[in-house]
Protein backbone atom coordinates (compact mmCIF):
# COMPACT_ATOMS: atom_id res chain seq x y z
CA UNK A 1 0.00 0.00 0.00
CA UNK A 2 1.34 3.45 -0.92
CA UNK A 3 2.47 5.94 1.69
CA UNK A 4 3.36 9.59 1.17
CA UNK A 5 6.96 9.60 2.37
CA UNK A 6 8.14 12.69 0.45
CA UNK A 7 6.64 15.72 -1.22
CA UNK A 8 8.33 17.02 -4.38
CA UNK A 9 8.99 20.77 -4.60
CA UNK A 10 10.97 23.01 -6.95
CA UNK A 11 13.99 24.44 -5.13
CA UNK A 12 16.05 26.21 -7.82
CA UNK A 13 15.10 27.04 -11.38
CA UNK A 14 17.75 28.04 -13.91
CA UNK A 15 16.66 31.30 -15.54
CA UNK A 16 19.07 33.08 -17.91
CA UNK A 17 19.82 36.69 -17.00
CA UNK A 18 19.48 39.53 -19.54
CA UNK A 19 19.97 38.58 -23.19
CA UNK A 20 21.87 35.37 -22.53
CA UNK A 21 20.88 32.73 -25.05
CA UNK A 22 22.52 29.76 -23.39
CA UNK A 23 21.21 28.42 -20.13
CA UNK A 24 23.52 27.07 -17.48
CA UNK A 25 23.42 23.29 -17.69
CA UNK A 26 23.53 21.68 -14.26
CA UNK A 27 25.48 18.44 -14.14
CA UNK A 28 26.41 17.67 -10.50
CA UNK A 29 25.41 18.70 -7.01
CA UNK A 30 26.61 18.62 -3.39
CA UNK A 31 24.75 19.48 -0.18
CA UNK A 32 26.26 20.43 3.17
CA UNK A 33 23.85 21.81 5.76
CA UNK A 34 22.14 24.85 4.25
CA UNK A 35 24.86 25.14 1.59
CA UNK A 36 24.09 23.77 -1.84
CA UNK A 37 26.79 23.57 -4.50
CA UNK A 38 26.02 22.99 -8.17
CA UNK A 39 28.47 22.24 -10.96
CA UNK A 40 27.64 23.22 -14.53
CA UNK A 41 28.57 22.04 -17.98
CA UNK A 42 30.52 25.29 -18.53
CA UNK A 43 32.85 24.74 -15.54
CA UNK A 44 31.02 27.01 -13.10
CA UNK A 45 30.60 26.24 -9.42
CA UNK A 46 27.45 27.84 -7.98
CA UNK A 47 26.82 28.28 -4.25
CA UNK A 48 23.26 28.60 -2.90
CA UNK A 49 22.21 29.11 0.71
CA UNK A 50 18.91 27.33 1.24
CA UNK A 51 16.12 28.37 3.62
CA UNK A 52 15.68 26.60 6.94
CA UNK A 53 13.12 23.80 6.56
CA UNK A 54 12.13 24.15 10.20
CA UNK A 55 10.44 27.49 9.38
CA UNK A 56 6.85 27.04 8.09
CA UNK A 57 6.47 27.56 4.37
CA UNK A 58 10.20 27.51 3.58
CA UNK A 59 10.00 24.05 2.04
CA UNK A 60 8.25 25.72 -0.91
CA UNK A 61 10.70 28.60 -1.28
CA UNK A 62 12.66 28.93 -4.51
CA UNK A 63 15.90 30.91 -3.94
CA UNK A 64 16.60 33.66 -6.46
CA UNK A 65 19.74 33.93 -8.62
CA UNK A 66 20.99 36.94 -6.64
CA UNK A 67 21.69 34.58 -3.72
CA UNK A 68 24.23 32.62 -5.78
CA UNK A 69 28.00 32.82 -5.50
CA UNK A 70 29.93 31.75 -8.56
CA UNK A 71 33.43 30.54 -9.38
CA UNK A 72 34.63 29.69 -12.88
CA UNK A 73 37.47 27.18 -12.92
CA UNK A 74 39.04 28.50 -16.09
CA UNK A 75 38.20 25.78 -18.62
CA UNK A 76 35.17 24.79 -20.68
CA UNK A 77 35.03 21.32 -19.23
CA UNK A 78 32.02 20.30 -17.12
CA UNK A 79 32.17 19.91 -13.37
CA UNK A 80 31.95 16.16 -12.76
CA UNK A 81 31.93 15.90 -8.98
CA UNK A 82 31.70 18.10 -5.87
CA UNK A 83 32.32 17.20 -2.24
CA UNK A 84 32.19 19.56 0.75
CA UNK A 85 34.14 18.97 3.96
CA UNK A 86 32.56 21.05 6.74
CA UNK A 87 35.37 20.14 9.14
CA UNK A 88 37.99 21.62 6.82
CA UNK A 89 35.60 24.21 5.29
CA UNK A 90 36.81 23.05 1.89
CA UNK A 91 35.05 22.12 -1.37
CA UNK A 92 36.68 19.46 -3.56
CA UNK A 93 35.92 19.85 -7.26
CA UNK A 94 36.53 17.37 -10.10
CA UNK A 95 36.73 18.85 -13.59
CA UNK A 96 38.88 18.09 -16.64
CA UNK A 97 40.17 14.95 -14.88
CA UNK A 98 41.66 17.03 -12.05
CA UNK A 99 40.67 17.64 -8.42
CA UNK A 100 41.06 21.18 -7.10
CA UNK A 101 40.16 22.76 -3.75
CA UNK A 102 38.04 25.84 -2.99
CA UNK A 103 37.05 27.57 0.22
CA UNK A 104 33.50 26.37 1.02
CA UNK A 105 32.13 29.89 1.56
CA UNK A 106 34.15 32.30 -0.58
CA UNK A 107 34.83 29.77 -3.39
CA UNK A 108 38.39 31.12 -3.51
CA UNK A 109 40.98 28.55 -4.66
CA UNK A 110 43.40 27.23 -2.04
CA UNK A 111 46.68 28.21 -3.67
CA UNK A 112 48.85 25.92 -1.55
CA UNK A 113 47.07 22.81 -2.88
CA UNK A 114 48.06 21.94 -6.42
CA UNK A 115 45.59 19.99 -8.53
CA UNK A 116 45.56 16.20 -8.44
CA UNK A 117 45.48 15.19 -12.10
CA UNK A 118 44.35 12.12 -14.07
CA UNK A 119 41.37 11.50 -11.78
CA UNK A 120 38.31 9.49 -12.88
CA UNK A 121 36.33 9.88 -9.63
CA UNK A 122 36.89 10.30 -5.90
CA UNK A 123 35.34 9.67 -2.50
CA UNK A 124 35.94 11.16 0.94
CA UNK A 125 36.12 9.54 4.37
CA UNK A 126 35.15 12.19 6.92
CA UNK A 127 35.64 9.74 9.80
CA UNK A 128 39.37 10.38 9.60
CA UNK A 129 38.72 13.96 10.72
CA UNK A 130 38.37 12.90 14.37
CA UNK A 131 42.12 13.08 14.79
CA UNK A 132 44.79 15.54 15.82
CA UNK A 133 45.87 17.16 13.60
CA UNK A 134 42.56 17.30 11.76
CA UNK A 135 42.48 15.80 8.26
CA UNK A 136 40.18 13.80 6.00
CA UNK A 137 40.94 10.88 3.71
CA UNK A 138 40.55 11.36 -0.03
CA UNK A 139 40.25 8.23 -2.18
CA UNK A 140 41.14 8.95 -5.80
CA UNK A 141 40.46 6.56 -8.68
CA UNK A 142 43.20 7.25 -11.19
CA UNK A 143 41.96 7.37 -14.78
CA UNK A 144 43.32 4.59 -17.00
CA UNK A 145 45.20 3.14 -14.04
CA UNK A 146 44.41 0.08 -11.97
CA UNK A 147 44.70 1.78 -8.61
CA UNK A 148 43.11 3.93 -5.93
CA UNK A 149 45.32 6.53 -4.27
CA UNK A 150 44.67 7.60 -0.69
CA UNK A 151 45.44 11.21 0.30
CA UNK A 152 45.55 12.79 3.74
CA UNK A 153 43.91 16.20 3.28
CA UNK A 154 44.17 19.10 5.74
CA UNK A 155 43.07 22.73 5.38
CA UNK A 156 46.06 23.83 3.28
CA UNK A 157 47.82 20.72 1.99
CA UNK A 158 47.35 17.15 0.90
CA UNK A 159 49.70 14.21 0.73
CA UNK A 160 49.43 10.86 -1.02
CA UNK A 161 49.94 8.27 1.71
CA UNK A 162 49.04 5.02 -0.01
CA UNK A 163 48.49 3.32 -3.35
CA UNK A 164 45.94 0.48 -3.47
CA UNK A 165 46.33 -1.64 -6.66
CA UNK A 166 43.39 -3.38 -8.33
CA UNK A 167 43.20 -5.94 -11.18
CA UNK A 168 41.41 -3.35 -13.36
CA UNK A 169 40.24 0.26 -13.21
CA UNK A 170 37.40 0.79 -10.67
CA UNK A 171 34.17 2.19 -12.12
CA UNK A 172 32.34 3.13 -8.89
CA UNK A 173 33.39 3.49 -5.29
CA UNK A 174 32.01 3.97 -1.77
CA UNK A 175 34.00 4.17 1.47
CA UNK A 176 33.11 3.07 4.99
CA UNK A 177 36.12 3.77 7.23
CA UNK A 178 38.80 1.26 6.15
CA UNK A 179 36.49 -0.67 3.81
CA UNK A 180 36.28 0.16 0.10
CA UNK A 181 33.32 -1.17 -1.87
CA UNK A 182 34.30 -1.10 -5.54
CA UNK A 183 32.55 -1.85 -8.82
CA UNK A 184 34.82 -3.44 -11.41
CA UNK A 185 33.76 -4.08 -15.00
CA UNK A 186 31.71 -7.19 -14.15
CA UNK A 187 31.39 -7.53 -10.37
CA UNK A 188 31.58 -5.80 -7.01
CA UNK A 189 34.37 -6.37 -4.50
CA UNK A 190 35.19 -5.34 -0.93
CA UNK A 191 38.72 -4.28 -0.05
CA UNK A 192 40.11 -3.47 3.41
CA UNK A 193 42.94 -1.08 2.64
CA UNK A 194 44.40 -1.35 6.15
CA UNK A 195 45.22 -5.06 5.84
CA UNK A 196 45.03 -5.59 2.07
CA UNK A 197 42.28 -8.24 2.14
CA UNK A 198 39.87 -8.46 -0.82
CA UNK A 199 36.52 -10.23 -1.01
CA UNK A 200 34.55 -10.79 -4.21
CA UNK A 201 30.81 -10.18 -3.98
CA UNK A 202 28.48 -10.74 -6.94
CA UNK A 203 28.37 -9.83 -10.63
CA UNK A 204 26.28 -7.23 -12.41
CA UNK A 205 25.46 -6.67 -16.08
CA UNK A 206 27.36 -3.56 -17.19
CA UNK A 207 25.38 -3.41 -20.46
CA UNK A 208 22.00 -3.21 -18.70
CA UNK A 209 22.91 -1.78 -15.30
CA UNK A 210 24.63 1.25 -13.86
CA UNK A 211 27.02 0.22 -11.11
CA UNK A 212 25.57 1.79 -7.95
CA UNK A 213 27.19 1.72 -4.50
CA UNK A 214 25.73 3.71 -1.58
CA UNK A 215 26.58 3.70 2.11
CA UNK A 216 23.41 2.79 4.05
CA UNK A 217 24.86 3.27 7.51
CA UNK A 218 27.92 2.34 9.44
CA UNK A 219 29.24 -0.92 8.04
CA UNK A 220 26.62 -1.44 5.30
CA UNK A 221 26.37 -0.76 1.56
CA UNK A 222 23.54 -0.84 -1.01
CA UNK A 223 24.47 -2.18 -4.47
CA UNK A 224 22.69 -2.46 -7.80
CA UNK A 225 22.85 -6.24 -8.03
CA UNK A 226 21.86 -8.94 -10.51
CA UNK A 227 18.20 -9.58 -11.34
CA UNK A 228 17.19 -5.93 -10.75
CA UNK A 229 17.84 -6.27 -7.04
CA UNK A 230 19.07 -3.64 -4.63
CA UNK A 231 21.40 -5.77 -2.50
CA UNK A 232 22.39 -4.87 1.05
CA UNK A 233 25.92 -5.97 1.97
CA UNK A 234 27.85 -5.43 5.20
CA UNK A 235 31.54 -4.57 5.22
CA UNK A 236 32.09 -8.24 6.15
CA UNK A 237 30.56 -9.32 2.84
CA UNK A 238 27.27 -10.71 4.16
CA UNK A 239 23.66 -9.61 3.67
CA UNK A 240 21.51 -9.04 6.75
CA UNK A 241 18.42 -7.68 4.96
CA UNK A 242 16.30 -8.99 2.07
CA UNK A 243 16.97 -7.15 -1.22
CA UNK A 244 14.87 -4.44 -2.84
CA UNK A 245 13.12 -5.34 -6.10
CA UNK A 246 13.50 -2.30 -8.35
CA UNK A 247 13.41 -1.49 -12.10
CA UNK A 248 16.15 -2.92 -14.27
CA UNK A 249 17.47 0.36 -15.65
CA UNK A 250 17.71 2.78 -12.75
CA UNK A 251 20.10 5.68 -13.09
CA UNK A 252 20.86 6.37 -9.45
CA UNK A 253 19.86 5.65 -5.86
CA UNK A 254 20.00 7.74 -2.68
CA UNK A 255 19.64 6.62 0.93
CA UNK A 256 17.49 8.70 3.30
CA UNK A 257 17.07 6.34 6.22
CA UNK A 258 14.81 4.41 6.58
CA UNK A 259 14.12 4.84 2.85
CA UNK A 260 15.88 4.41 -0.49
CA UNK A 261 14.96 6.65 -3.43
CA UNK A 262 15.70 5.49 -6.98
CA UNK A 263 15.66 7.46 -10.22
CA UNK A 264 14.84 6.06 -13.65
CA UNK A 265 13.59 7.56 -16.93
CA UNK A 266 9.96 7.61 -15.79
CA UNK A 267 9.76 8.09 -12.04
CA UNK A 268 11.19 8.50 -8.57
CA UNK A 269 10.47 5.41 -6.48
CA UNK A 270 10.68 5.20 -2.70
CA UNK A 271 11.41 1.90 -0.94
CA UNK A 272 11.50 1.07 2.75
CA UNK A 273 14.75 -0.38 4.05
CA UNK A 274 12.74 -1.90 6.90
CA UNK A 275 10.32 -4.10 4.93
CA UNK A 276 11.79 -3.72 1.39
CA UNK A 277 8.42 -2.63 -0.06
CA UNK A 278 7.85 0.22 -2.51
CA UNK A 279 6.05 2.95 -0.58
CA UNK A 280 5.71 5.77 -3.11
CA UNK A 281 5.96 6.44 -6.84
CA UNK A 282 6.38 9.99 -8.11
CA UNK A 283 6.23 10.42 -11.92
CA UNK A 284 9.36 12.36 -12.90
CA UNK A 285 11.28 12.66 -16.15
CA UNK A 286 14.58 14.27 -17.14
CA UNK A 287 16.18 13.63 -13.77
CA UNK A 288 19.91 12.93 -13.84
CA UNK A 289 21.29 13.16 -10.29
CA UNK A 290 20.09 12.20 -6.78
CA UNK A 291 21.84 13.55 -3.69
CA UNK A 292 20.79 12.86 -0.11
CA UNK A 293 21.29 15.36 2.70
CA UNK A 294 20.26 15.47 6.36
CA UNK A 295 17.05 17.37 5.59
CA UNK A 296 15.97 16.07 2.17
CA UNK A 297 16.85 14.40 -1.11
CA UNK A 298 17.76 16.60 -4.07
CA UNK A 299 16.81 15.72 -7.64
CA UNK A 300 18.80 17.43 -10.39
CA UNK A 301 17.82 18.05 -14.01
CA UNK A 302 19.81 20.10 -16.51
CA UNK A 303 17.70 23.19 -15.68
CA UNK A 304 16.17 22.73 -12.21
CA UNK A 305 16.84 21.37 -8.76
CA UNK A 306 13.93 19.75 -6.93
CA UNK A 307 13.68 18.70 -3.31
CA UNK A 308 12.04 15.60 -1.94
CA UNK A 309 10.91 16.97 1.43
CA UNK A 310 10.30 14.15 3.92
CA UNK A 311 6.90 13.88 5.53
CA UNK A 312 7.30 13.92 9.32
CA UNK A 313 7.77 10.39 10.69
CA UNK A 314 4.96 11.01 13.19
CA UNK A 315 2.61 11.86 10.31
CA UNK A 316 3.62 8.70 8.44
CA UNK A 317 2.95 6.67 11.58
CA UNK A 318 -0.51 8.23 12.01
CA UNK A 319 -1.33 7.35 8.41
CA UNK A 320 -0.37 3.72 8.97
CA UNK A 321 -2.35 3.53 12.22
CA UNK A 322 -5.42 5.06 10.57
CA UNK A 323 -5.20 2.25 7.99
CA UNK A 324 -4.84 -0.28 10.82
CA UNK A 325 -1.39 -1.29 9.57
CA UNK A 326 -0.14 -1.92 13.07
CA UNK A 327 2.91 -4.02 12.17
CA UNK A 328 4.12 -1.48 9.61
CA UNK A 329 3.69 1.37 12.10
CA UNK A 330 5.71 -0.52 14.70
CA UNK A 331 8.44 -1.36 12.19
CA UNK A 332 8.63 2.28 11.14
CA UNK A 333 8.90 3.70 14.66
CA UNK A 334 11.59 1.14 15.56
CA UNK A 335 13.55 1.72 12.37
CA UNK A 336 13.27 5.50 12.62
CA UNK A 337 14.74 5.74 16.11
CA UNK A 338 17.82 7.50 14.74
CA UNK A 339 15.76 10.30 13.15
CA UNK A 340 13.31 10.94 16.03
CA UNK A 341 14.69 13.28 18.74
CA UNK A 342 15.78 11.33 21.82
CA UNK A 343 13.53 13.36 24.11
CA UNK A 344 10.49 12.41 21.98
CA UNK A 345 11.24 8.83 21.00
CA UNK A 346 10.05 7.08 24.16
CA UNK A 347 6.68 8.84 24.08
CA UNK A 348 6.21 8.21 20.34
CA UNK A 349 7.15 4.53 20.67
CA UNK A 350 4.84 4.05 23.65
CA UNK A 351 1.98 5.76 21.81
CA UNK A 352 2.43 3.48 18.76
CA UNK A 353 2.49 0.38 20.96
CA UNK A 354 -0.76 1.44 22.61
CA UNK A 355 -2.55 2.30 19.37
CA UNK A 356 -1.33 -0.91 17.74
CA UNK A 357 -2.75 -2.69 20.79
CA UNK A 358 -6.17 -1.12 20.21
CA UNK A 359 -6.05 -2.14 16.54
CA UNK A 360 -5.39 -5.74 17.56
CA UNK A 361 -8.00 -5.48 20.33
CA UNK A 362 -10.78 -4.49 17.94
CA UNK A 363 -9.58 -7.15 15.48
CA UNK A 364 -9.98 -9.66 18.35
CA UNK A 365 -6.29 -10.60 18.19
CA UNK A 366 -6.35 -10.66 21.97
CA UNK A 367 -2.98 -12.25 22.68
CA UNK A 368 -1.17 -9.62 20.60
CA UNK A 369 -3.29 -6.81 22.07
CA UNK A 370 -2.43 -7.86 25.61
CA UNK A 371 1.29 -7.94 24.84
CA UNK A 372 1.17 -4.50 23.18
CA UNK A 373 -0.83 -2.92 26.02
CA UNK A 374 1.69 -4.22 28.53
CA UNK A 375 4.74 -3.15 26.51
CA UNK A 376 3.12 0.23 25.88
CA UNK A 377 2.39 0.69 29.60
CA UNK A 378 -1.24 1.54 28.80
CA UNK A 379 -3.39 3.12 31.50
CA UNK A 380 -5.74 0.17 32.23
CA UNK A 381 -8.68 2.55 32.68
CA UNK A 382 -8.60 3.19 28.91
CA UNK A 383 -9.62 -0.44 28.35
CA UNK A 384 -11.99 -0.74 31.31
CA UNK A 385 -13.96 2.31 30.11
CA UNK A 386 -14.78 0.59 26.81
CA UNK A 387 -16.93 -2.04 28.56
CA UNK A 388 -20.65 -1.71 29.32
CA UNK A 389 -21.57 -1.05 32.96
CA UNK A 390 -17.92 -0.53 33.90
CA UNK A 391 -17.32 0.66 37.48
CA UNK A 392 -16.76 4.42 38.01
CA UNK A 393 -13.19 5.36 37.07
CA UNK A 394 -12.87 8.71 38.94
CA UNK A 395 -14.17 12.12 38.01
CA UNK A 396 -10.79 13.24 36.63
CA UNK A 397 -10.47 10.45 34.07
CA UNK A 398 -11.29 11.35 30.49
CA UNK A 399 -11.47 8.50 28.04
CA UNK A 400 -9.21 9.23 25.01
CA UNK A 401 -10.50 7.89 21.73
CA UNK A 402 -8.18 5.28 20.17
CA UNK A 403 -6.79 6.17 16.72
CA UNK A 404 -8.60 3.22 15.17
CA UNK A 405 -11.15 3.53 12.39
CA UNK A 406 -12.80 0.16 13.03
CA UNK A 407 -13.85 0.75 16.64
CA UNK A 408 -16.51 -1.69 17.82
CA UNK A 409 -19.13 -0.60 20.35
CA UNK A 410 -19.04 -3.15 23.14
CA UNK A 411 -22.32 -1.76 24.46
CA UNK A 412 -24.04 -2.91 21.25
CA UNK A 413 -22.61 -6.40 21.73
CA UNK A 414 -24.39 -6.66 25.07
CA UNK A 415 -27.71 -7.07 23.24
CA UNK A 416 -26.72 -8.11 19.76
CA UNK A 417 -23.80 -10.51 20.26
CA UNK A 418 -23.39 -11.60 23.91
CA UNK A 419 -21.05 -14.47 23.01
CA UNK A 420 -18.66 -12.05 21.35
CA UNK A 421 -18.86 -9.70 24.32
CA UNK A 422 -17.94 -12.63 26.56
CA UNK A 423 -14.69 -13.08 24.60
CA UNK A 424 -13.91 -9.41 25.16
CA UNK A 425 -14.63 -9.79 28.87
CA UNK A 426 -12.26 -12.76 29.08
CA UNK A 427 -9.58 -10.58 27.49
CA UNK A 428 -10.14 -7.92 30.14
CA UNK A 429 -9.78 -10.55 32.88
CA UNK A 430 -6.52 -11.80 31.36
CA UNK A 431 -5.11 -8.28 30.87
CA UNK A 432 -6.01 -6.92 34.31
CA UNK A 433 -4.83 -10.10 36.04
CA UNK A 434 -1.48 -9.86 34.25
CA UNK A 435 -0.81 -6.26 35.31
CA UNK A 436 -2.61 -6.16 38.68
CA UNK A 437 0.53 -6.51 40.80
CA UNK A 438 2.86 -4.64 38.45
CA UNK A 439 3.95 -1.01 38.31
CA UNK A 440 1.56 -0.45 35.40
CA UNK A 441 -1.47 -0.75 37.73
CA UNK A 442 -0.07 0.81 40.91
CA UNK A 443 -1.82 4.17 40.45
CA UNK A 444 -5.14 2.53 39.58
CA UNK A 445 -5.43 -0.32 42.11
CA UNK A 446 -9.02 0.47 43.08
CA UNK A 447 -10.28 0.67 39.50
CA UNK A 448 -8.46 -2.54 38.47
CA UNK A 449 -9.69 -4.55 41.47
CA UNK A 450 -13.25 -3.18 41.17
CA UNK A 451 -13.35 -4.23 37.51
CA UNK A 452 -11.97 -7.69 38.30
CA UNK A 453 -14.49 -8.17 41.11
CA UNK A 454 -17.34 -7.33 38.74
CA UNK A 455 -16.05 -9.77 36.10
CA UNK A 456 -15.46 -12.52 38.65
CA UNK A 457 -18.91 -11.97 40.22
CA UNK A 458 -20.52 -12.44 36.78
CA UNK A 459 -18.65 -15.67 36.06
CA UNK A 460 -18.90 -17.12 39.57
CA UNK A 461 -15.49 -18.77 39.53
CA UNK A 462 -12.99 -19.39 42.33
CA UNK A 463 -11.11 -16.24 41.29
CA UNK A 464 -13.65 -14.11 43.19
CA UNK A 465 -12.92 -15.88 46.47
CA UNK A 466 -9.18 -15.59 45.86
CA UNK A 467 -9.44 -11.86 45.14
CA UNK A 468 -11.49 -11.08 48.23
CA UNK A 469 -9.56 -13.36 50.61
CA UNK A 470 -6.23 -11.69 49.80
CA UNK A 471 -5.07 -8.08 49.95
CA UNK A 472 -7.17 -6.05 47.51
CA UNK A 473 -8.19 -2.46 46.82
CA UNK A 474 -11.87 -3.13 46.13
CA UNK A 475 -14.14 -0.28 47.25
CA UNK A 476 -16.95 -1.62 49.43
CA UNK A 477 -19.56 0.91 48.34
CA UNK A 478 -18.88 0.07 44.66
CA UNK A 479 -18.79 -3.69 45.07
CA UNK A 480 -21.66 -4.56 47.43
CA UNK A 481 -24.33 -3.92 44.80
CA UNK A 482 -22.49 -6.08 42.28
CA UNK A 483 -22.13 -8.96 44.77
CA UNK A 484 -25.80 -8.74 45.74
CA UNK A 485 -26.90 -8.59 42.14
CA UNK A 486 -25.11 -11.85 41.28
CA UNK A 487 -25.97 -13.43 44.68
CA UNK A 488 -22.35 -13.88 45.70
Amino acid sequence: MSLDVFSLTLTIENQPAGNEKDDLNFCCLESCGKNLYVGTKDCLVLHFVLPDLSQPGNEKTCPQQKEVKKRHLGTKKPIRQLKASPILTRLLVLSDSAVSVLNMFSLEPIQTMQKIRNVALFEVNEMAAFTDPVFIELFVVASKKKAIYIYAVSTDKWECVKEVPFPEEPLALAVDRSCLCVAMSERYILHKHTNGTTQELFPYDKVKQNPIIKVVGRGEFLLNGPGSLGMFVTNCGISQRPPLQWPEQIYMAAVYFPYVVTLDSEALRVYSILDQQQKQLIPFQKGCILVSSQERVFVLTSREIYSLIPVQIEEQIETLLSREQASEALDLVKGARAVIPKNKYKAVYQYVLQQAGFIKFFQECFSEAKELFIKGHLDPREVIALYPDSPPLSTTFKQPRPSVCNIKDLNQMKKGDPERLQRYKQFLVDFLSAIRLTEQAQLYKEQVDNALLKLYAESGGEELIHLLSTNNACQLNECVHCLEKHKR
